[in-house]
C-alpha cells in the first residue's frame, strides 16, 4: 500500500488490550448433487445429497480431535433438500476454518474437503466447493502496541498486551498487518462475562454511556498515537524495524 506507514484500528468487547492475537480464517462453500427419487416408492434408485452433507459433518466432528490448540471449524447447512417425501438431489453447506497461521488453516481446511470428498464417494454424489474468501492471522506490532498502551493508561485504563490463549476471533485488519505495522486493540464496554461482541446482550453495552465514553477514550489514545508515528521518528523506525522481521506463516 503506497504512501501508508502504518494502520490501526480497535473493537469493543468484554476486555482490554493493546494487541489482539486474530486467527486466519478459511471461507468454504460445499454443494453436494445427487440423484432424486421418491423416498417411499423407489429410495434406493436415489443418491441422497443430504446423506453426503451429513457424513461430511460427522467426518469434521471427528476430525475435530486431532487438530491444534485454537483451532476452530465450525459449520451450517444452507440447503437440506427441497422436499421431504424426495431423496435430496442438491444440498449445500458452509465452513469457516480458523487457525493460528495462514498456513496451518489451509491445511485444516483442505482436510474439512477431503471429508466432504469421502462423504461424496460413499453416498455415490458429486461434490464441488468454492473457496469464499478468508484473512490472514494477525500479526501485532508490538512497538505500536506498547506505545498505544502507554497512552491509554495516561487517559486512566490500564491496557496489557493479550494472553496467547485469550479467545478471539478473525478480522481482515489481518492482511492488512502483513502489507504494514498495524495493531489492533480491543477495548472494554462490558463486564467481563457480561456480553461478548456479536450477541445480542452486548448490543445494550455498545450503547450505553459507559460504551461511548470508552470509544471516545480509545479513539484519543488511537489519535495520539499516530501524531506520535508522524512526530517521532524514532517510534517509526521501530514499527517498520519489527515489521520487516516478522515471521509469516
Amino acid at each position: 500500500m503506497r504512501g501508508v506507514d502504518a494502520a490501526m484500528m480497535a473493537h469493543p468487547f468484554d476486555g482490554e488490550a493493546c494487541t489482539m492475537p486474530a486467527l486466519a480464517t478459511r471461507h468454504l462453500h460445499i454443494t453436494f448433487n445427487g440423484k432424486a427419487s421418491h423416498a417411499a416408492v423407489a429410495p434406493w434408485e436415489g443418491a441422497s445429497a443430504l446423506s453426503a452433507v451429513i457424513q461430511t459433518f460427522q467426518s469434521v466432528d471427528a476430525m475435530r480431535l486431532h487438530v491444534r490448540d485454537g483451532a476452530r471449524i465450525h459449520g451450517i447447512i444452507t440447503n437440506g433438500g427441497q422436499a421431504v417425501n424426495i431423496i435430496p438431489e442438491k444440498t449445500e453447506c458452509q465452513f469457516l476454518v480458523r487457525g493460528k497461521t495462514s498456513k496451518y488453516t489451509h491445511e485444516i481446511g483442505d482436510r474439512v474437503l477431503r471429508c466432504a470428498e469421502a462423504a461424496a464417494l460413499a453416498t455415490g454424489t458429486k461434490m464441488s466447493h468454492q473457496v469464499v474468501g478468508g484473512y490472514k492471522n494477525m500479526i501485532n506490532n508490538r512497538a505500536m502496541a506498547l506505545h498505544y498502551a502507554s497512552l491509554s493508561e495516561s487517559l486512566g485504563v490500564r491496557t496489557p498486551e493479550a494472553t496467547p490463549d485469550t479467545p478471539t476471533g478473525s478480522t481482515d485488519m489481518g492482511d492488512v498487518s502483513h502489507a504494514m505495522p498495524a495493531i489492533h486493540p480491543i477495548f472494554q464496554v462490558a463486564r467481563r462475562g457480561e456480553g461478548s461482541c456479536h450477541e445480542d446482550a452486548f448490543v445494550k453495552h455498545t450503547d450505553s454511556e459507559y460504551g461511548y465514553a470508552a470509544m471516545i477514550r480509545v479513539a484519543k489514545a488511537l489519535a495520539m498515537t499516530a501524531y506520535d508515528l508522524l512526530a517521532d521518528p524514532a517510534l517509526m523506525k521501530a514499527a517498520k524495524n519489527e515489521f520487516a522481521q516478522r515471521v509469516e506463516n
